[in-house]
């Protein structure tokens, strides 16, 4: 009867959840992860050391789907990158532009990336400054290759061209610190 499947789907909920996971060793804190939406094994960290990480996890993501026994050998990043002067929070990976990437710090800067030849990015040094105070989220455009948001402590959204150092639109968002981004 429908009593006795309802009974039977009640039972289930009563077991123990089991959470599988691989670890990657990490030096440091880790202030924000984001996964490439184009490559889900990839990914970069923010490190409260002031260094951004690129990882390839592809083993650790695989590994769950075989018996938990499964050792892998001891991760280490594809790319460090220690130019930003302070730790920080925003990172982005463009969806529509694979390899390209922000990471936003403490102090304002955010710096563009391109993936290069290899297991390489390349970063640009030439920060893109406006922010005055910490900045907290970054958001590529979800259909432009070269357009992408910034929000920051110091209560204003900016959006930017990449092509263009400056911020080509500035908006005091809050009376408060604005934390959090997204496009619609």
């Amino acid at each position: 009867s429908d009593d006795d499947v309802s009974d039977d789907d009640d039972e289930d909920l009563d077991d123990d959840p089991i959470l599988e996971h691989k670890a990657v060793k990490h030096h440091g804190g880790v202030n924000r992860i984001r996964a490439m939406p184009q490559e889900a094994g990839v990914i970069a960290t923010w490190a409260d050391t002031s260094e951004v990480h690129i990882w390839n996890v592809s083993a650790e993501l695989n590994a769950l789907d075989v018996p938990p026994t499964t050792v892998l050998p001891q991760q280490k990043p594809l790319f460090s990158y220690s130019g930003h002067t302070t730790e920080g929070f925003a990172l982005d990976w463009s969806p529509t532009a694979p390899g390209r990437f922000l990471s936003g710090d403490c102090v304002g800067h955010i710096n563009l990336w391109d993936r290069a030849p290899g297991a390489n990015w390349a970063v640009d040094r030439n920060s893109f400054t406006g922010h005055t105070d910490s900045v907290e989220d970054l958001q590529w455009s979800r259909t432009e290759d070269h357009v992408f948001a910034s929000c920051s402590v110091d209560k204003t959204i900016r959006v930017w061209d990449c092509r263009v150092r400056n911020p080509q639109l500035t908006v005091t968002a809050h009376d408060t610190d604005a934390n959090v981004i997204s496009w619609n």
